[in-house]
């Protein structure tokens, strides 16, 4: 999330509050020209804004990240210091005697936290598997426990720090393209970014995802599920 777009956003909020108090007062002053004067400048400056939102999003690309290249994400709106990378893709047919559907993706992620003081974690974070035609494939969360992934995600991490962790995701053998999406925020974060300019959750925004390369990982000293 780009503090910009959060100002932006802040003082359209405040610019509004402001014309909706300043047209009711001035109306009740029997002032009803200055009135509606005051509720059209307001109105117009809704109107651009979500032109621009519209326009930011329309014109903004997908963009598919490298293994081990981190995504970063930003706490109440204003620092971006915790990330999430791919590490390592495996494939398995089977993990601890569940059978997958299709195909196990087991997705070493590295979390990861560049802050300098106080530590940090992410905030309710989904992780599923997109392919080309836009399916979206859900974690197993049977298969991870067999795989002895038990710790979450969210787990606190301490300044400078980072963890790996596997995640699991069935995923049909026909499937095209599949990639790792993961966000971040829980629904009151997610209704704030659709209006937010620049944001990657913003109404109609491209997203940022991971791409997976089986049988693949970053280097030597990160391969295996830890």
């Amino acid at each position: 999330m780009e503090l910009p777009g959060v100002l932006i956003l802040v003082l359209t909020l405040l610019a509004l509050f402001a014309a909706g108090v300043g047209s009711i007062v001035v109306a009740r002053r029997g002032k009803t020209p200055v009135a509606r004067a005051i509720a059209l400048v307001g109105a117009a400056w809704l109107g651009a804004y979500a032109t621009i939102l519209l326009v930011a999003s329309l014109t903004s690309h997908e963009r598919t990240l490298a293994l081990g290249e981190t995504k970063r994400f930003c706490g109440f709106y204003l620092d971006c210091h915790m990330g999430v990378a791919v590490e390592r893709v495996d494939t398995m047919s089977a993990i601890g005697g569940i059978r997958a559907g299709g195909t196990y993706y087991v997705v070493t992620l590295r979390v990861s936290s560049n802050a300098r003081r106080v530590p940090l974690r992410l905030e309710q974070p989904d992780i599923v598997i997109v392919d080309a035609e836009g399916f979206r494939h859900e974690r197993s969360l049977d298969a991870e426990h067999a795989l002895g992934q038990l710790d979450g995600l969210d787990r606190l991490v301490e300044a400078g720090a980072s963890f790996t962790r596997a995640v699991v995701v069935d995923v049909p053998h026909d499937v095209r393209e599949p990639r790792l999406a993961v966000t971040v925020g829980g629904v009151l974060d997610r209704t704030v970014e659709l209006a937010l300019i620049g944001d990657e959750d913003a109404w109609l925004h491209a997203p940022t995802l991971h791409a997976l390369v089986p049988g693949s990982g970053v280097s030597s000293a990160s391969a295996g599920v830890r």
